[in-house]
């Protein structure tokens, strides 16, 4: 069964290229200023999209009272989750090159006089 499988059994498989790290905290940055620009200096249009969003999303919102702050929150969720995975991503390769350059600590190199 699916609910039985560890979530973090599969976390190796995730890629690690650094670049592609990158381009999703850009894409996250830039989807952070796209949403704050637009509600602030578009607020009518903004109003209008999310009031379409509400109308066309409930399968995403089953059960719950739709609101228009629905599309705003969704687009900080995608925003939050793009820059949660980059950051996972981009830092995941260079947690490994920082272990592969440094210097061992053996047992056997210890000073213990």
């Amino acid at each position: 069964m699916w609910y039985r499988r560890n979530p973090f059994a599969d976390l190796d498989d995730t890629p690690d290229d650094p670049r592609l790290g990158k381009k999703l905290i850009l894409s996250a940055v830039g989807l952070a200023v796209v949403r704050w620009s637009w509600s602030h200096f578009a607020r009518q249009s903004f109003d209008r999209v999310s009031l379409a969003y509400v109308r066309y999303e409930p399968y995403f919102h089953r059960g719950t009272h739709f609101t228009a702050s629905d599309f705003a929150f969704d687009t900080w969720f995608v925003v939050f989750m793009l820059g949660f995975i980059g950051t996972f991503i981009f830092f995941r390769r260079g947690v490994w090159w920082w272990q592969d350059r440094e210097d061992e600590k053996s047992i056997t190199r210890l000073n213990l006089k």
